[in-house]
């Protein structure tokens, strides 16, 4: 019963999410925008991400294992 007392009908839920994302499109876009700029111009070092790895599931044995 809580439950159902507590449920949003779906076209007020469609109506509040509509005024979330519009209301927060000033800040998510061009925050978004300047994401997709960087992340564009950086290159993952994927053999220091693979050693980092390595190395935390090393340490991670050592514990479990004592």
């Amino acid at each position: 019963m809580a439950a159902q007392i507590a449920e949003v009908p779906g076209p007020t839920m469609a109506a509040l999410k509509r005024i979330y994302v519009t209301g927060a499109a000033a800040v998510t876009r061009p925050a978004l925008a300047a994401e997709q700029a960087i992340a564009g111009t950086h290159q993952t070092d994927t053999d220091e991400l693979a050693a980092r790895y390595a190395e935390i599931s090393e340490r991670n044995r050592r514990q479990i294992h004592g």
